[in-house]
């Protein structure tokens, strides 16, 4: 609304933009029928994060030059951090586990994943995932550090739970030009809108599951449960008036359940040895290995078949059986990869120790 405001010279209700960003943005996005189909929203989200913490850590540069060069213009308030009120620290913790809030996707994400048609430097898919899963981590880790000792050299103690906003502010304006202030907030308002759609997508999906048994959902189910995720999101948006609020409650219930309570809780059900619950998943998993094998080995089958149908029929068999075999051994390789197996007492204490962090 200030940016519309400072343009057009006309006062505009921030409920009604956010109304119209849902609509004409959002919505489009959240009906999306696969992850896949996110791709370039997610890889627009990258690249606009990436421009946002960059500007941040290019404050901090600036502030910390001309804290050593010359007196600044606006003075900035340090923070005591051996006086800080014990809970802040606490109310710290929840901001970062929002970021592990999408891993929720992480099963639609893997199931996606391509499968390399020839030769490849991994392993299984698992082994190709869990190198993304680190290369992830590890840009999140590196851009949450330049925001955050960015910020706190630029604004100190007058940083705001949307750091975005001291852009705009004398101190802001001294570190950086408005020129470049003006795009970064346009620039946060994109990158919501590219992010939100994949952070929904596995609860449309799950409300998909437990609304139909038809595993494919139409165009009009697809829309229909987008408005119906999309809708509270945009109540609170409208609602809300500290940000930090709403990704604090996020991270300390939805974030540490996914990330730490979730993932420890079942380790520990599975990695009982001769457990019933391990059983039963390596049972599952096999299932699983033998239903994927089948059906990739008939679809190739069948374009070997429309590929090579002027072939004699013994030749036709030979050309089929190879491609259907190295099918079915791919996919069991990867399914071991990522099945269950007993943990040792160490694993498990572990396991038990990050569930009771996490709670």
């Amino acid at each position: 609304p200030m940016l519309l405001e400072a343009a057009i010279g006309v006062h505009v209700d921030e409920a009604l933009c956010l109304v119209v960003v849902a609509l004409c943005g959002l919505l489009p996005l959240c009906a999306l029928p696969s992850t896949a189909h996110l791709k370039h929203a997610s890889i627009s989200a990258v690249v606009l994060e990436l421009l946002i913490v960059s500007c941040i850590g290019a404050a901090g540069l600036h502030a910390a030059w001309l804290q050593y060069t010359s007196a600044p213009t606006t003075p900035v308030a340090s923070i005591n951090w051996f006086s800080l009120d014990k809970w802040a620290w606490m109310r710290a913790v929840p901001m970062f586990s929002f970021a592990y809030l999408f891993h929720g996707n992480v099963p639609f994400m893997y199931a996606e994943l391509r499968r390399h048609g020839g030769q490849s430097k991994y392993n299984s898919k698992a082994d190709k995932f869990k190198v993304a899963i680190r290369a992830a981590l590890g840009a999140c880790c590196a851009l949450y550090l330049t925001s955050s000792l960015g910020g706190y050299i630029a604004f100190g103690a007058a940083t705001r739970t949307n750091i975005v906003q001291n852009l705009s502010t004398p101190r802001g304006q001294e570190l950086l030009p408005l020129w470049i202030v003006w795009p970064i907030q346009v620039a946060m308002v994109l990158k919501m809108v590219s992010a939100i759609p994949l952070a929904l997508y596995g609860v449309r999906i799950a409300l998909h599951s437990a609304l139909s048994a038809d595993a494919t959902a139409s165009a009009c189910m697809r829309w229909g449960l987008a408005a119906i995720v999309l809708a509270p999101v945009i109540a609170t948006a409208i609602l809300a008036t500290d940000l930090s609020l709403v990704l604090g409650l996020l991270g300390a219930t939805a974030g540490t359940f996914i990330a730490f309570v979730l993932p420890s809780a079942t380790f520990l059900v599975l990695a009982q040895p001769g457990g019933k619950a391990s059983v039963h998943a390596s049972q599952r998993f096999s299932h699983l290995s033998s239903q994927q094998s089948s059906q990739l080995s008939s679809k190739q089958a069948s374009q070997h078949s429309s590929q090579h149908a002027s072939r004699p029929a013994s030749q036709h068999a030979v050309a089929e059986e190879a491609p259907a075999a190295r099918t079915s051994s791919r996919v069991s390789e990867e399914f071991s990869a990522i099945a269950p197996a007993p943990a040792s007492l160490a694993q498990r204490m572990l396991a038990a120790a990050i569930l009771v962090a996490g709670v």
